[in-house]
């Protein structure tokens, strides 16, 4: 009776903090075009399968891809993004692929939230202090992808900003937001991830990848992602993002509850 009353116990401790654990997400933006591969909606990519497609009901028409905003799948955090144009690179034979496939330009200029402040690609992210309490996060960090078309480019540095544009600050309204962390994004060597272990078959050149990720616990309701505009060689696109929950440490010493008492019921049944 004993034994069973402890079996009992340690199911139910671990069901609730598989449920706590399981509730910590991850959420994703693949920025794509009217070129139905690169979607990646129920694909993954990058070890995720939750991803959001920028232009999901593109049909020829609908939202303009390099000015828009949508929420993300799973959670009612919002992004709105501004750039010069959208363009595309590489393969697509992959999800993998795909992710980098259709980048947001770097122009500074055109759909740019402001022309001529060295800004090529903004986006603003809010909702964040809502999702964050829906899933027990005490914050977040994020993961920013790059692709290019250029020959072994190197990729611009990503602001992490607090707050969102304010059009009274006029031709500042990017820069005036505090920056919190700035993010390096280093570019991967042709056979790293993704897979892109030949040249582009119509142009004979590595075109780059890469992604970097934010080193900081961010815990801001809203953040503005800006990157500088094209400096050569040196691009300042963005095809995706990645935000990955930081559990509280509740969850955390009940995830290790959990396992504790699913091992002493296997000890128990043995």
């Amino acid at each position: 009776m004993l034994n069973h009353r402890k079996s009992a116990l340690a199911s139910a401790v671990f069901l609730l903090a598989f449920a706590v654990a399981a509730n910590a997400q991850t959420i994703g933006l693949n920025f794509t075009d009217g070129w139905p591969t690169p979607m990646l909606a129920g694909e993954t990519a990058d070890g995720f399968s939750n991803w959001t497609d920028s232009m999901a009901n593109f049909n020829g028409g609908g939202p303009n891809p390099q000015l828009g905003s949508i929420t993300l799948l799973g959670s009612a955090v919002t992004a709105q993004w501004f750039s010069a144009n959208t363009w595309a690179a590489g393969a697509e034979a992959t999800s993998e692929q795909q992710l980098y496939r259709s980048y947001l330009d770097d122009g500074d200029g055109g759909s740019s939230l402001v022309s001529g402040d060295g800004i090529g690609v903004s986006i603003t992210i809010s909702g964040l202090g809502a999702w964050m309490a829906a899933n027990g996060g005490l914050g977040y960090r994020i993961r920013l992808y790059s692709s290019t078309d250029t020959d072994n480019a190197l990729f611009q540095p990503v602001s992490i900003r607090l707050g969102a544009p304010n059009a009274a600050d006029g031709n500042n309204q990017l820069l005036n937001l505090s920056v919190l962390e700035t993010v390096m994004v280093p570019t991967l060597g042709p056979g790293d991830f993704p897979p892109n272990t030949t040249p582009d078959p119509t142009w004979g050149l590595w075109q780059s990848r890469g992604y970097g990720d934010s080193g900081m616990a961010l815990s801001d309701d809203i953040i503005t992602l800006t990157i500088p505009s094209r400096d050569g060689s040196t691009r300042g696109t963005l095809a995706g993002f990645k935000l990955d929950i930081i559990p509280e440490p509740s969850s955390m010493a009940l995830f290790s509850l959990g396992l504790g008492a699913a091992l002493l019921r296997r000890r128990c049944r043995g």
